[in-house]
């Protein structure tokens, strides 16, 4: 063509087939591309303390669990919205002693489809969830954690620094494996079966417990009962308020300095402070409900050995006051999800 120089064309042909080149890659990839959904914003504005108080509703509707845990899913919920302007996005973890008590239900569809771009999975490794944090700032909601969580500790490292900003892994990468720092910075919650019993302490004290235990028939009136066909519309359309409700009070959130319950402080405020800045910015009744929900946290933390041993040789005791020495710690080995069993072995 008229005005087009020979060495021009070349790159852009150069250009084209490098482009076309990518686009015939991506086709060939297994899979399906990763497509999150962000609730588009609610067009009105919207009362703060009027769509906790509609959430806390919803919520309690469907479940049976005590308010204080409902008001605490809540104000989670609303901190992935706007997880960027805190110092640390708590973990939200839900426990249960058996399966059917509602773990799936609360995380994924009621919490979960409050949350901005939800992830859930029920297998999660390393580099996918660091990729995508990277990618696309998910919320990961990670179900079924008790069955794998405990054995991946290169997971667990990277939940736990992932709650705070500078939170990251570092990888090889490329032809000439350059060192490239990724981040880990997102909202995380899991859910599983007694996850106190297989999480370290280090993940328990960066998370909000949740305890559910399996509701009693009846409990829940049967128009009640959760159907993703009849309850996912209202669910969603309370996303686009929170979505709106942030974007209007976002500056107001990250200025909010929340005045927590005496004796709160270390890791414990900084779990909070987040949920209770949203609450203070909401007002109504909301902050005494958070500061009650904070004095209400079930302390399911890990004891330190020593504890655990006289715990376990008082169980020991209760049944058999006489028993030898040797009997003793024979049964001690005996005690399941207990250390004692392979504890300070030696070769003879």
């Amino acid at each position: 063509s008229r005005g087009w120089r020979v060495s021009k064309l070349d790159k852009f042909i150069k250009s084209a087939q490098a482009s076309l080149e990518i686009d015939h890659a991506a086709s060939k990839l297994q899979g399906t591309a990763i497509s999150l959904c962000e609730p588009d914003p609610w067009p009105d504005p919207v009362d703060g303390a009027e769509l906790l108080d509609d959430l806390a509703n919803t919520i309690g509707r469907h479940m049976v669990m005590r308010s204080v845990d409902v008001d605490t899913c809540v104000a989670w919920a609303i901190h992935t919205h706007i997880f960027d302007v805190f110092s640390h996005t708590p973990r939200l973890l839900i426990t249960a002693p058996d399966a059917e008590c509602g773990k799936t239900l609360l995380m994924v569809y009621l919490v979960g489809d409050l949350c901005n771009r939800p992830q859930s999975t029920e297998l999660m490794k390393p580099a996918p969830f660091f990729r995508m944090i990277t990618a696309h700032q998910p919320t990961f909601l990670i179900d079924e954690a008790d069955v794998f969580l405990k054995e991946d500790v290169d997971l667990v490292a990277a939940i736990n620094n992932g709650w705070e900003p500078h939170g990251g892994v570092h990888r090889c990468v490329g032809e000439d494996l350059e060192v490239r720092e990724f981040s880990t910075y997102c909202p995380v919650a899991l859910a599983g079966i007694e996850m106190h019993k297989r999480l370290k302490s280090t993940t328990i004290s960066r998370s909000l417990i949740i305890y559910l235990d399996r509701a009693a028939e009846n409990e829940i009136a049967k128009e009640d009962i959760y159907d993703k066909r009849k309850h996912r519309t209202h669910v969603k359309q309370l996303a686009r308020k929170i979505a709106r409700w942030c974007k209007d009070n976002k500056s107001a959130i990250k200025a909010c300095d929340p005045v927590l319950p005496e004796g709160v402080r270390n890791r414990g405020a900084d779990k909070w402070r987040p949920l209770m800045a949203i609450a203070e910015t909401a007002g109504g009744d909301w902050p005494d409900r958070l500061r009650v929900a904070i004095t209400k946290q079930p302390d399911i933390a890990e004891p330190t050995r020593a504890i655990q041993l006289l715990d376990d040789v008082h169980r020991i005791l209760v049944i058999d006051k006489g028993i030898h020495t040797r009997d003793l710690i024979f049964e001690l080995g005996q005690i399941q999800d207990a250390p004692w069993s392979e504890y300070n072995l030696k070769e003879r």
